[in-house]
Parts: C-alpha cells; structure tokens; sequence
C-alpha cells in the first residue's frame, strides 16, 4: 500500500486494504483519483449487502488498530451506514466512512450492490473502486435523485469516452425505460428528472425500516446539549461551532438556555451550544446527551472531551468494546 503525510488519506486507504482482509467485498465511489489526498469530509462506498449490518463494527476494529476513534453513527437510509470517525491525537481530523449496499434514496432503489460490485478495477495503493460503466451509472442515478443542474452534469459526464456513455445510456433504457437522445444539457435535462420521478415512484407503499429508524433515533438521540457556562469566551464556543458542525453532527446551533425545543434538535443530530443548563428539559433528556464544559479548558481540550464522549456513548449503543 502507499504510503501518504496525509492522515485521512492513509486512513481511507488502509481502510480498504482491511475491508478486503476481512473478506469484505467493496468499492470506493468517488475520490480515489487524487488518492484521497484533496480535502475530505466523507467518502462512500459500497459493500456486498451481507456485510452491511456488520459494517459498525467493522470500522470501530479499523479504529481501534488505527489510532482513531468511531464517534457516531448514523443509519440515514435503509441500505446506508455512516460512520464518523476522528484521530484520537487531533480530533479535528475527522472523516466520514458512508456505507452502502444497494444505492437508494428516500426507499427508492436506483441501483443494486451487485451491479454498483460488478468489474470492479483494483487501485494501486489496494482496495477496489467502481468500473468506469459502473460509475458513470453510479452518477448518473445520482445527479438525477440529488436534482443536479442538467448544464452541470454534462460538463461532468462529458469526460467519460463515448463508449462508457453508451453503456449508460443502455442500461438507462434496459432498467428504467428511459432515451437519452444525447449528454448535452438539453437531453440531460429532459432525463435527469424523468429518472427521478421514476425512482421515487418506485418506492414501496410499506416500509418497517424508515419507522424503526426514526424510533431509534427518538430513544436513542444521536445530538449532544453542548453547556458551556455563561463565562465561556465567545472565541471558544465559535471554535467549537465551526469544528464541530457538520463534521461529527448533522447541523449546529446556539441557545442562551435549555428549552423543550432543544429534544428536537437532538433527534436531529444537532449539536446545541448553550450558556445556561440545568431544569427540567435538562433532567428529561438522555444523561449522554448532555455534556458540561469545565471553564478551564482550552478549546482543543473541549475538543478532544467532547470526541471521548461520543465514542463511549457510540460504543455503547452499538454495543461495542473500547480498547483502553
């Protein structure tokens, strides 16, 4: 494998090096041109839909062997895990691992993990990533379901050769019925949404998974009442707001005190900094959902404290075993 002075880029890589130790079948989505050395907040990827419910563990071994941390974990769809990961020796280093088995969104299936698994191309430095026909497929489905600007689009799929967008172009008639008269904006913008109206009318009527996802994270909040004290430096809780955000949490916000709306939040992976704690909604929620700053601390401190708790409260969760 190769080595890199990047320590997010020697971490996905060695990641995947581990993945196909472990038996794992999987393959990288997007960043492997640059060798993940450009600035990274998540990677995705894909594995075989049997390892899938195991993938959490997985990646906390991988942590563990690794120096690093798994602070939180998010099951945003139904074939989808991501994992947040930090360097315990700096916590700002922090990177998501987004698993997936079948590429879908919102319950609508776009493509299965066996196609997005199909041909995959070995990369240097180990580990696998898609073929050049299952990415342009992978994009494609993508920029469709995420409503991409069809101009965007085809300056992004015009670099792929003719014969990879004739692939696409099949198998977007063969799978979803759809003629793509060409790859300029004109025909992409005609396409694109005609794929997305077909994927989320696919959607099954009933669906136990979303419920049970959303009753998780009812009782199991995956936010944090961040108390800071009402001496705390503004300097302080705007480190703490710009480093933390939506690199461990979903969203960010400030309040002056507890308040009932504050549960929400934390639903919501939302990390709350607030001056004043203490009262009832403070009593109410979940005892690792709170966490108090002691006044001394300097901000990498807070930093590193705040990433400890979130491991002890992921580990516990997923029920996991933190190596001292």
């Amino acid at each position: 494998m190769e080595s890199s002075n990047n320590p997010i880029a020697a971490f996905v890589k060695g990641f995947f090096v581990f993945l196909e130790r472990q038996g794992i079948a999987a393959c990288v989505l997007h960043g492997w041109r640059q060798g993940f050395e450009d600035a990274l907040s998540d990677v995705d990827f894909v594995v075989e839909p049997s390892a899938l419910a195991g993938i959490v563990a997985v990646v906390h071994r991988y942590c563990e062997m690794s120096d690093w941390r798994l602070c939180q974990v998010f099951r945003h769809e139904t074939t989808a895990t991501y994992c947040v990961c930090c360097a315990k020796r700096d916590p700002g280093v922090v990177l998501a691992l987004d698993a997936c088995s079948d590429y879908q969104q919102d319950r609508a299936r776009l493509i299965p993990a066996v196609t997005l698994l199909a041909q995959r191309v070995a990369l240097p430095w180990g580990g696998f990533r898609l073929s050049d026909q299952g990415e342009l497929r992978y994009r494609l489905a993508k920029a469709a379901i995420k409503s991409k600007d069809a101009a965007w689009a085809a300056a992004e799929f015009a670099a792929y050769p003719d014969d990879v967008r004739a692939d696409c172009a099949a198998w977007l008639v063969r799978e979803w019925g759809i003629s793509l008269a060409g790859w300029n904006a004109t025909d992409l913008g005609v396409a694109l949404p005609a794929l997305r109206r077909k994927a989320n009318g696919g959607r099954p009527f009933w669906d136990p998974g979303p419920v049970r996802r959303m009753a998780d994270r009812a009782f199991h909040p995956t936010g944090m009442i961040i108390v800071t004290g009402r001496a705390i430096p503004n300097a302080l809780a705007d480190g703490l707001a710009s480093r933390l955000g939506t690199l461990y949490f979903r969203r960010i916000a400030m309040a002056r005190r507890m308040g009932p709306g504050l549960i929400g939040a934390l639903i919501q992976s939302t990390a709350v900094i607030v001056s004043d704690g203490g009262g009832i909604v403070s009593r109410m929620l979940p005892s690792d959902c709170e966490f108090v700053l002691d006044p001394t601390w300097d901000l990498a401190t807070c930093r590193a404290r705040i990433a400890g708790a979130l491991q002890v409260r992921c580990a516990k969760r997923e029920g996991l075993s933190i190596t001292p």
